[in-house]
């Protein structure tokens, strides 16, 4: 069932209060008579059930824009042992604004610096800038730098005790494998093995194009033994997937275990997509002649479940 009361992953709330410590000072102001000090705080938790702690949030970028230029642009560092961080912005022009949020850039190599204050905003080509970098990436490869994501909010105006709250969804999907040994002994895990779905680009903003995208099959190499009886999840991270048919498979081990499509339950066609923010969750289990993966479950709703089965491996 779908929990659409965490739909929004994180949430950036942005208050606009008289403050004056940990604050920066915008370096263009366009003509305004009114001018307001900006409050920003940020959430650095999600209120989600299926969120990992490498996921979260280590850095902000802001961009606010008005009347079509762009009158702040800050990097935030974010304090990851804090669940709240406050930050202020001072003599922000009291008018209609458009609000940019970037969390943390530097997990696909992107530098938003040149979004200078005083210069024209291009939204459509900020949006579209196309992140091509560090993924597909694995659990532990996120640790330092965390997850690309993104959000905006148009046309606030802002006034003294005006609040609004700035939704921003990850840039990629996730899959996470659970492999339960019940072979009889203990299960070397040398590889796990992906169809051609993981593409090499997507954009910072979702769009329907997404450009002159290619696919190609992945294998993450792995070292673990998972122990008789035991079970271990493996969890990876790939850019949004808009493959088609037939592309979505998994096997293990470098072709020992063969790969097998994945479909999904209500109508037993195969997966043609795994887009931005949603999980793909795979329940595996290996018995001593085979393995069969069961309970295969594609979360179609940011960061949530639903219930798909695949047959197993033959």
């Amino acid at each position: 069932m779908k929990k659409t009361n965490r739909y929004l992953s994180f949430l950036l709330l942005l208050l606009l209060i008289g403050v004056t410590s940990s604050c920066i000072k915008d370096d263009y102001t366009p003509e305004s008579k009114e001018k307001a000090n900006v409050s920003v705080k940020l959430n650095t938790r999600a209120n989600d059930d299926n969120f990992l702690t490498n996921e979260g949030i280590k850095t902000v970028r802001l961009i606010l824009v008005q009347e079509g230029q762009v009158i702040i642009n800050h990097l935030f560092s974010v304090n990851t042992d804090s669940e709240e961080e406050t930050f202020s912005i001072l003599g922000i022009p009291a008018q209609n604004t458009d609000f940019y949020a970037v969390v943390n850039e530097a997990s696909v190599n992107q530098n938003f610096d040149s979004y200078a204050t005083g210069s024209r905003f291009d939204a459509s080509a900020f949006k579209g800038t196309l992140l091509s970098a560090n993924f597909p990436a694995t659990y532990s490869d996120i640790a330092n730098s965390g997850l690309p994501m993104a959000g905006e909010l148009l046309q606030q105006y802002i006034s003294d005790g005006f609040s609004v709250t700035i939704p921003v969804t990850r840039a990629i999907a996730r899959i996470d494998l659970n492999i339960t040994n019940n072979s009889g002994a203990d299960l070397p895990i040398t590889s796990v093995d992906f169809g051609a779905f993981f593409t090499n680009q997507t954009p910072l903003f979702s769009q329907e194009n997404l450009g002159s995208t290619s696919y190609s099959s992945h294998s993450f190499e792995e070292t673990e033994t998972i122990n008789k009886g035991g079970d271990h999840t493996f969890t990876y991270y790939l850019y949004e997937s808009r493959a088609g048919n037939n592309a979505y498979t998994v096997g293990l081990n470098n072709g020992q275990y063969k790969p097998i499509a994945i479909k999904k339950t209500e109508n037993n066609q195969p997966i043609d997509e795994l887009l931005r923010n949603q999980i793909l969750r795979i329940n595996a289990t290996v018995n001593e002649s085979e393995i069969e993966v069961n309970n295969l479950q594609v979360v179609i709703a940011p960061w949530e479940e639903n219930n798909v089965t695949v047959p197993p491996f033959e």
